[in-house]
């Protein structure tokens, strides 16, 4: 349907899709502002003061994200406080690591690098959002930038934007990283994408182009023939997490499928496979802790700290070179998935 026979059928646009800005007004989310987005069935919530990450991911209704234990909140002492951070991860449809460090923290030549970086909890400037005709085409886009800095150290600038189109069922997140420094930067980048119930429950099904499943740790040694499928929840079960060699292809992508009586369901997600070689899965499955984390680091590494001590981190020049641009991340609500094999299926 073209703008002009849409528009002869609402009053508002807003009927059918909007973008909103919100604030959040007790608890640990107090003065949290976001942007809520609905396209129709679709609907996502953009945290304006947490590096414009997505964190409610929602299709029909229905949650298709994990929230952890501490809930929604805003930015605290703790965020960059070694191991404390735990205490401020939310989960959400994805959440940002880097610039300097992803996974664990560590301490190296006197300087932190708390876990997964302080680019997840840097409140966005320059902030747009808007909803606008491109021709046929109605586009809701929310944009902005964070600045990673010190005073004598670093001064990293990552753009994105993140946008869906008006009957789509996906939204689309481009990254764009500039070093606006005078010496060439260490760059670490994970996105780490949070699954969760009611699509993610036992017997849900992660399908991506693994050519090699590594453990990495003597943990989840042994459970390399489960790594792509989730069990039930069990009680003092440890976290489990696997590192994938995935096959060269042109899209590095994954899907989560969800079949179960109550609920059937499918989402993925992807980006270009030439920056993407590697990836990390877990499946841990201790009570409240039921979410799926597929996390494609740019580049690829076991660890945050072993990498920065191999000297494996990308570097990032300096001015005046042009700004590098990351992968656009898409994520898709998909109304039938076909596994290898059978038939498809609908809903």
């Amino acid at each position: 349907m073209d703008r002009e026979q849409l528009l002869r059928r609402v009053g508002s646009l807003q009927q059918l899709a909007y973008i909103r800005p919100v604030t959040f007004e007790e608890g640990r989310a107090k003065g949290l502002r976001a942007y809520e987005v609905k396209n129709g069935p679709l609907s996502y919530r953009v945290l304006a003061d947490k590096c414009l990450d997505v964190e409610e991911f929602c299709y029909k209704g229905v949650n298709l994200n994990f929230l952890s234990k501490p809930g929604l909140q805003g930015r605290n002492h703790y965020d960059t406080h070694g191991d404390e951070a735990l205490r401020s991860i939310m989960g959400g449809l994805f959440f940002t690591a880097g610039l300097e460090n992803i996974c664990a923290p560590c301490t190296l030549n006197g300087k932190d690098y708390p876990m997964h970086g302080r680019i997840r909890t840097t409140p966005a400037e320059h902030i747009s959002a808007d909803g606008v005709w491109e021709g046929d085409q109605y586009v809701l886009r929310c944009s902005g930038e964070m600045r990673e800095a010190e005073l004598f150290g670093e001064n990293l600038i990552l753009r994105r934007t993140v946008e869906t189109r008006l009957g789509e069922r996906k939204i689309t997140v481009t990254d764009t990283i500039e070093n606006q420094g005078y010496r060439s930067e260490p760059l670490m980048l994970l996105y780490h994408i949070n699954l969760g119930y009611p699509l993610l429950d036992e017997g849900t099904e992660l399908v991506m182009a693994t050519r090699k499943v590594t453990p990495r740790d003597e943990t989840t040694a042994g459970h390399e023939d489960r790594w792509n499928l989730m069990d039930a929840p069990k009680d003092n079960e440890p976290e489990y997490v696997f590192i994938h060699d995935l096959r060269p292809t042109r899209r590095a992508t994954a899907r989560c499928l969800s079949s179960t009586t109550s609920w059937a369901s499918a989402s993925s997600w992807s980006l270009p496979g030439r920056t993407c070689p590697t990836s990390w899965s877990g499946n841990p499955p201790p009570p409240g802790t039921m979410f799926w984390a597929w996390s494609p680091p740019i580049p690829a590494s076991t660890a945050g700290p072993a990498m920065r001590r191999r000297g494996r981190s990308t570097t990032w020049p300096p001015l005046p070179a042009r700004p590098m641009s990351s992968p656009s991340l898409f994520w898709r609500a998909r109304r039938s998935w076909r596994r290898p094999g059978n038939r498809r299926r609908r809903f």
